[in-house]
Order: structure tokens, then sequence, then C-alpha cells
């Protein structure tokens, strides 16, 4: 029987039967679907009547389950929205929520109004009658306004909007945590001559492809956002060691790698990346963005995967500026030098590789590696000269260290934009004959990143290198997605496993696996493997477990500047067992 304050008095002549179809009438005018479920002593529901029409796409009458549980009905993510419904009708007498029924396949979103009756002579509610709205659309259309509002269209990534929302949040966490975190701020490079050469349409299917790769590489808990044209920002929270950020920033340059087709051409993918920490660049979004952006061009200018920000940048890099002016001038006046990094091998226990490590003493800065000038180099046009100076006197070296008795080979690291320049082969042919020494006891190690691009171009490059002789090796591999039967066809020597995954590798199962699989599948195509990076003993015995060919780092031996070098590369021959 129908509460009758809730549905209006009957008229004193109306039938019992006249007042049940007035009810019916009413409820059906007033909701998508009106119903009735009795409440029981234990605070369950079950149904009890349904209004004859239902209109709620895919809900038929029948498909409701009359005297069935109630939160049987009801989705189960939404059963504690129902349970507080029924709750507050029991202290309220009337109550309101919005859950999900669902009838077979179908789900929808309802938006319900109820009102217990409440029995006299039983003191407690026994009844609820309730009739619903279905909203579903409403919040379909309201999630589209949302999605537009914070969402990029294309690519479906975060947008500038809900990027610099989420950015103030984790200010704030982090401050309150004392914790620090990497905004990442970088654009496509050559972006307008893909969108000038292949289209517009070409230029959106690279936005979505670089958006789908970042995905994929990235962790859930990181934000990747697309803030308009070609730029992106990620937003890389917990970071817990400095060497985690490297890493990551790694795997973005590696994601990008692989070639993507438009019908018979390819395209490379590359970026230009600006990096900023809170909080020592900045603690407010405004200036974290600001620093990121100004090392994202900073990375641009200098052909760089990536750039730190540092507060000489907004100075006009007045160091950079004079690095480049010195550079030449070291260059032709013989002011730089070279270390030697040796590379045991682990069955013979003889020191058969030295790798040859460039370094320049600048009259104001000090001592500089090669990461802080052969960007430089590269970027203005100085990087053959500065390659065929190091493979001089790399080979030299090499030459005096074979005339006292040293069976060695020496090692020379090629910057990807030398490797492609059609007279570097030739030059390096000569500088061989002027040394004196044969090409196989030159090891050439090319970054992996510069063998996964311009594929065509840097096979053909590799090939003529293998057949003047020389030793091709890998640098850093693991960093990027080659493919190993690739580099197979490259007729690559030897792999150089990133020093990265072999100094983890008993703290990360991951790291382990990939040295593992690394050196066995390397060695059924029939090429050496190098484990960089190998600092304590325990990793040592770890490589040497896993049949590795060689080692090298700095349980081995530090960089060893010539000709003093030749002592300690005898010592550390002599020395093997106190290693092992």
């Amino acid at each position: 029987m129908a509460d009758q304050s809730f549905y209006g008095e009957p008229h004193a002549a109306e039938s019992d039967r006249e007042h049940l179809e007035r009810f019916r009438t009413l409820a059906e005018l007033g909701a998508d679907l009106a119903f009735t479920l009795n409440f029981h002593l234990d605070g369950t529901a079950s149904w009890d009547w349904v209004s004859p029409t239902v209109r709620v796409p895919g809900f038929q009458r029948d498909s409701l389950p009359l005297d069935g549980a109630f939160m049987e009905t009801v989705h189960p993510e939404d059963q504690p929205v129902a349970a507080m419904w029924l709750g507050e009708l029991q202290r309220t007498r009337e109550a309101t929520a919005e859950f999900r029924l669902v009838a077979g396949e179908s789900e929808r979103i309802l938006r319900v109004r109820g009102r217990c009756m409440w029995s006299e002579t039983e003191h407690r509610v026994t009844q609820i009658h309730a009739a619903a709205e279905d909203v579903t659309e409403r919040h379909q259309a309201t999630k589209a306004l949302q999605q537009r509002a914070l969402y990029d269209y294309l690519t479906d990534l975060p947008n500038r909007a809900l990027m610099l929302d989420r950015l103030r949040q984790t200010i704030r966490e982090s401050s309150r945590r004392g914790s620090t975190f990497a905004l990442l701020m970088f654009d496509m490079n050559r972006f307008k001559l893909i969108n000038d050469t292949f289209g517009h349409s070409a230029g959106d299917r690279v936005l979505q492809e670089v958006a789908r790769r970042l995905t994929q590489t990235l962790r859930a808990s990181d934000t990747i956002a697309r803030l308009g044209g070609d730029e992106f920002a990620v937003l890389l929270t917990r970071l817990e060691e400095p060497d985690h950020l490297n890493a990551v920033l790694n795997r973005i340059v590696g994601s990008l790698l692989p070639p993507l087709a438009f019908g018979d051409t390819t395209l490379q993918l590359r970026a230009s990346i600006g990096v900023a920490m809170y909080p020592k660049d900045g603690q407010n979004s405004d200036v974290l963005i600001r620093c990121a952006d100004t090392a994202m061009y900073v990375s641009k200018r200098l052909g760089t995967d990536w750039e730190f920000y540092h507060p000489d940048q907004e100075l006009g890099s007045a160091k950079r500026l004079s690095l480049l002016a010195n550079l030449r001038k070291a260059i032709d006046e013989d002011k730089l030098s070279m270390f030697y990094l040796p590379e045991m091998h682990m069955r013979s226990g003889n020191v058969t590789w030295v790798e040859a490590l460039l370094r320049w003493q600048h009259p104001t800065h000090g001592l500089l590696s090669p990461a802080e000038f052969i960007p430089i180099a590269e970027q203005h046009g100085h990087i053959l000269q500065l390659t065929t100076w190091s493979l001089r006197h790399a080979l030299e070296q090499l030459a005096a260290w074979r005339r006292a008795g040293f069976s060695l080979g020496v090692a020379v690291n090629l910057s990807p934009k030398v490797l492609k320049l059609p007279s570097f082969t030739p030059e390096l042919k000569a500088i061989l004959a002027e040394a004196g020494v044969a090409p196989n006891l030159l090891k050439l190690e090319i970054n992996e990143s510069a063998l996964m691009s311009d594929t065509e171009l840097v096979a053909s490059a590799v090939a003529g290198l293998r057949e003047l002789g020389v030793y091709i090796a890998v640098d850093d591999f693991g960093q990027q997605y080659s493919s190993l039967s690739y580099l197979r066809q490259l007729q690559v020597n030897e792999l150089k496993i990133d020093r990265t995954y072999v100094r983890d590798m008993q703290l990360d199962a991951y790291n382990a696996a990939v040295v593992q699989s690394t050196i066995a599948l390397a060695h059924q195509l029939g090429i050496h493997v190098v484990a960089e990076g190998v600092e304590t003993r325990d990793i040592w015995q770890a490589v040497d477990d896993l049949d590795c060919d060689l080692v090298q780092g700095f349980y081995l031996s530090k960089p060893l500047p010539a000709p003093g070098g030749a002592t300690a590369i005898e010592q550390i021959g002599n020395a093997r067992s106190t290693l092992c």
C-alpha cells in the first residue's frame, strides 16, 4: 500500500483500485523507474514492486529481480553509496543518491529519491518507495566536458591546465615530505619539417605516437602532458636516487628511437629535453617551468638529448661561450690529454684493451670531462678535429706500449656525427698507417643510440669500418631498445652493457635479467660482452658466473694517465688473483 503522506490523500469515494491506478500513473509520469523495496530487520532490502513502464535503456521490468536482494542489482563499486543511502533513509526518512544499477549486460547511472514507510505496529521502517531518474547521459556529457577541459584532444594526455594543477599539488606534497621531483620539458626536433614535408596529418600521427611511447615507457604515477604543438612535459615523482632520473631519461630517449614508418619512408623521432629539479632549481610552478624551458632550449642548441638546468644558462651560458672560444685553440695547441681505462679478459686475466678517455685541462674551469665539451664540439663543427686528435694520440700511445711488450688494443669513442661523415673512413685509414698500428688493434665504441638512428646510413658507415678491419663495439648497451639480431647484421664485435644495469644487478631483479639475457643472447650470435661499471668484488663474481667475456670498472682500475699507465697495466695483469 502506498504511503498516503507521500502520494496524497485519496478521495473518500475513490476505490482502492482507482487509488492504485492513480499511484502508478503518477509514479510513471514522474520517474524513469519507480519501485518499492522491502526493508528487513537486518538492514538489508529486497525488491518488492517495479512500475510497469520502465524508461531506462537496456532495462526491462522482468530484468529487475522482484523478491531478490537489492544490493545484487547495484554495481559492486557503488554498493557502499547505496548502503549509505539506505542508512540515511532510516535516519531522515527521505534521501537522494546516485549510483549504478546493473540488469543483465546493461549498466546505468540513476539518481534515486526515496522515502521510508513507517509501520506503527512493528515500530520500524518496513518499506522504501523510490523514484529514479536516468542520469547516465548527463554524467557522460559532464565527463566529456571535463575531458575537453583537462585533456588534449589529439593524444588524450593531460593538457597544460591539468599539468599545472598536478605540478602545484606535487610541490605541496614534496614540500610537506621534504622530497624531490623532476620536471621535464621537451619538444620534437624537426617537427615543422615533418609537417611541411608530409602534411599535418603526418604531424598528428607523430604526436600520437610520441604520446603512446611515453605512456608505455613511464610509470602510471608519472604525469605526461601535451602542452601544445610539439611541446610535451613530464612530471617525475618519487626520485629515490639521482641515477634513477638518468635511467628514466635514457628510457625516454630510447623509446623515441625506433623509426616510424610512413609508407616507404621512415622518420627518426628525436627530442630536446630540459630538466628542472625541485627544490634545487625552483620552489613554485612558474620558476620550475621557466628553468626546464631554458634547459630545453640549451639542449636544442647543443644537439644533446637532454640538459639539466644551470643558473649560467640564464646568463647566456658564459661558460659555454668560453669553452667554445678555447676549444679550437686547445686542439691546435695540443692542450688536451688522454687517460686510459683498462678492460680485463675474465678467462685469461690479461688486460687486453684500454679505453682512451679524453680530458681537457681548461685554464679557468679546471679538468673537464668529455660530457662538458663534446656536445659543444658537435654543435659547432669541431667534432671531426677532436676525433682525429684523439685517434692520433691514442694510436701513438698504443704503438709505444706494444713496442714495450704489451699485447694491447685501444678503444676510442666515436661520435655519431663523425660516423656518418663520408670522409671519416679514409681519414682513419691514413691515421692508422701513420701510427703503424694494425686496424684490428683499434676498437671504435659507438653509442647504441647512434646505431638506431638513420639506420641505412649507419649500416653503410659501419660496413666500411669493418672492411677496413677495425673492431666495432656498442657502448652503453641496454639504454635503448636495439635488436641483437640487427647488431649481428651490422657485424658488431662487442657489446658493452651499460653500467647502470651492472652496478645494480644484485639489488634489482630486472637489471640482473637484462645482464644475464644480454650475455646469453650475444654469445649465441658470436658477440663478445663487456660489463661496464664493475665496482665491487660481488659484482665481479656475479658477471664472472654469467660467463661475461671482459670487465671494466673501478674495482679493476680507475682511468690511468700515460705514460705511467704502462706500469699500472702490468700491475693489474699480475694482480688478478687479488681481484677475484
